[in-house]
C-alpha cells in the first residue's frame, strides 16, 4: 500500500507529521506492506526569499512579537523531542525549497525520498543551514544515501520542476491548502500533523480495508 504525504522541507509540522506517520507504520508492523512517498508542496514558491532568520520573517509576516514567536517555536521543539526529532525552528534561515524538493522527488525510484526529506529537514531545522544552497543540499542528499551523480545531474538542471508543479496541482485538486497532508491508498486523508492516534487509526482503517 502506498501512502503519499504532501510536505515542504521548510515546514516543521511536516517533519512532525512524517515522523508520526512512520511511527504508525512501525507500530502496525506494516513496514513490509507500506511505502511512504513524499509529494512536494511549497509553502512559499518565491525562488529567492530574503535569507533572514525565520524568527524575524515570521514576526514581519504575522506581526508577532519576538517572545511570542520563540514561544511558538519552543512548543514545536517540544513536540519534536517526543519523536526524537532534533527540531529547532528558532535556528532556521528562510530559504527557497524548490531545489531541495527536486532532489527528494529524484530519490523516489530508489525509495530514498523519505530519507532525503529527513536529511533536508535536519539541515534546515537542526543545523540552521541554507537549504537553497547547493553545497548544503549535496551534503544532505549524499548523507541520506543518494547517488552522487544523480545529485549533480538534478542540481545542474531543472529536472523534476514539472513534478513539483504536478504534485501541487494534485494537492489543490484534493482541496489541500496547507501541509502536511497524507493520503493513504488514495482513499483516506489526514490533514495536518494530527496526534499520533489519528495516524494510527487511519493506517488501521487503510490496511483493514
Amino acid at each position: 500500500m502506498k501512502i503519499e504525504i504532501w510536505a515542504d522541507v521548510v515546514c516543521p509540522w511536516c517533519w512532525i507529521g512524517e515522523a508520526r506517520l512512520a511511527h504508525a507504520v512501525v507500530a502496525a508492523g506494516a513496514e513490509d506492506r507500506v511505502q511512504i512517498e513524499i509529494r512536494a508542496f511549497r509553502l512559499d514558491p518565491d525562488p529567492d526569499p530574503p535569507r533572514v532568520p525565520t524568527v524575524e520573517r515570521l514576526q514581519r509576516k504575522y506581526g508577532w512579537t519576538e517572545a511570542d514567536t520563540l514561544q511558538r517555536m519552543a512548543h514545536i521543539s517540544e513536540l519534536g523531542a517526543e519523536l526524537d526529532l532534533p527540531l529547532h525552528p528558532e535556528r532556521a534561515i528562510s530559504a527557497p525549497s524548490t531545489d531541495a524538493l527536486r532532489l527528494v522527488l529524484a530519490a523516489q525510484p530508489a525509495q530514498l525520498d523519505f530519507a532525503v526529506m529527513t536529511a533536508m529537514h535536519r539541515a534546515h531545522f537542526t543545523d540552521g543551514l541554507d537549504v537553497g544552497d547547493h553545497d548544503v543540499l549535496r551534503t544532505a542528499a549524499s548523507a541520506a544515501g543518494m547517488d552522487e551523480a544523480l545529485i549533480t545531474e538534478v542540481l545542474g538542471s531543472d529536472r523534476h520542476a514539472d513534478d513539483i508543479a504536478a504534485d501541487e496541482e494534485q494537492a489543490r485538486a484534493f482541496g489541500v491548502s496547507g501541509v502536511p497532508f497524507a493520503v493513504l491508498d488514495r482513499r483516506l486523508g489526514v490533514s495536518g500533523a494530527q496526534p499520533q492516534e489519528v495516524f494510527d487509526d487511519a493506517l488501521r482503517q487503510a490496511l483493514g480495508g
